[in-house]
């Protein structure tokens, strides 16, 4: 896929999250996917989600999670998916896990990223992983942000 096309396909899918590690089967109706999202995010995010989601629906056969196939939410403002997004870390040691939708190519250039981060992990104090970029604070002091080189799977730091 090229660049122009990721960039097209992950705008439209810039209101989406996927929820992994709900309980369901992957034949559950959308209305029945909504309802256990909005009390996870009520539960175990505590906050509330505004005017709602344009859809909602599992993904039958993506990656399990504690066994149960995951959620795809597009959320009818961005703002709402903003503030939902931001209280994942109280997933930290769950089981659960919430993230962003991407396309392959978008997910392809952050895993290259997250393998870098992994590979410097030692030297790393702070990092941040922002769309198509790796923004990392040394223990030294220095900053570094790191993207992946077109056409080459290069991580490369400026």
């Amino acid at each position: 896929m090229t660049d122009r096309s990721d960039e097209s396909e992950d705008r439209s899918r810039r209101n989406n999250l996927m929820f992994c590690g709900i309980e369901g089967n992957p034949n559950e109706k959308w209305d029945e996917s909504e309802l256990k999202v909005k009390h996870f995010i009520k539960h175990n995010l505590g906050t509330l989600v505004g005017e709602g989601f344009e859809r909602v629906h599992r993904i039958p056969n993506g990656p399990k999670t504690n066994g149960f196939a995951p959620i795809i939410a597009s959320f009818t403002r961005f703002k709402d998916k903003d503030r939902v997004l931001g209280q994942a870390y109280r997933l930290k040691d769950t089981g659960f896990y919430l993230h962003e939708d991407f396309s392959a190519g978008t997910r392809k250039i952050r895993k290259l990223l997250l393998d870098k981060k992994k590979e410097i992990g030692a030297e790393v104090s702070k990092a941040k992983l922002k769309y198509k970029k790796l923004y990392v604070t040394l223990k030294s002091g220095e900053t570094r942000t790191y993207v992946v080189e077109k056409g080459t799977d290069q991580v490369v730091y400026k």
